[in-house]
């Protein structure tokens, strides 16, 4: 296994490590309701809530956001913050993971390079880690990592209905710069 194929599954679609949040473009993208809890104490969207599953949700998202209310977008648009709260925390999680990785595979360049006796040692060790259980689970959950991440954020755009956008920017008092994207 050599050290550029090791690292070429996860690539560039990590976002910048960013501290602070964005601040939301006109026309930004919102998430599926993951459960029902705060969509269904209003009785404009009872009969339209979601189940407590995302993945399916996403049919009758699309059908009670176009009878919500202001309020029912509040309580999507906090939904959809504590959704990238979560997102943004995996892809650091995800990104520092790729900064060891990567730090790894220099040290791994740098010894081959090398060619005394200590590097091909250490080379002859890392070789070994490299084929270890540990680390094979490791890289799969890299792997999984960045393409759950990627999938999350295409299902984010797609499900962005047209209606909740050119609401979100007729909202009175709540700007939509307020509110921070998720990619």
């Amino acid at each position: 296994m050599s050290a550029s194929s090791q690292h070429s599954h996860a690539g560039s679609r990590i976002p910048p490590r960013s501290d602070s949040p964005p601040a939301v473009a006109a026309g930004a993208k919102s998430l599926p309701a993951p459960a029902a809890s705060s969509l269904s104490s209003d009785p404009a969207s009872s009969g339209a809530s979601s189940s407590s599953s995302s993945s399916s949700s996403s049919s009758s998202f699309s059908s009670s956001v176009s009878a919500s209310t202001p309020s029912t977008q509040d309580a999507l648009r906090i939904q959809y913050e504590r959704l990238c709260g979560e997102m943004q925390m995996a892809g650091r999680r995800l990104q520092r993971q790729m900064q060891d990785y990567q730090a790894a595979l220099a040290e791994i360049r740098e010894l081959e390079q090398d060619g005394s006796p200590q590097a091909r040692a250490k080379l002859a060790r890392l070789d070994a880690l490299l084929d270890s259980e540990s680390f094979q689970r490791e890289e799969r959950e890299i792997g999984r990592m960045a393409a759950s991440l990627a999938n999350a954020i295409e299902r984010l755009r797609a499900q962005m209905p047209a209606s909740l956008s050119a609401s979100a920017d007729r909202s009175p008092g709540r700007p939509a710069a307020k509110y921070r994207a998720c990619v």
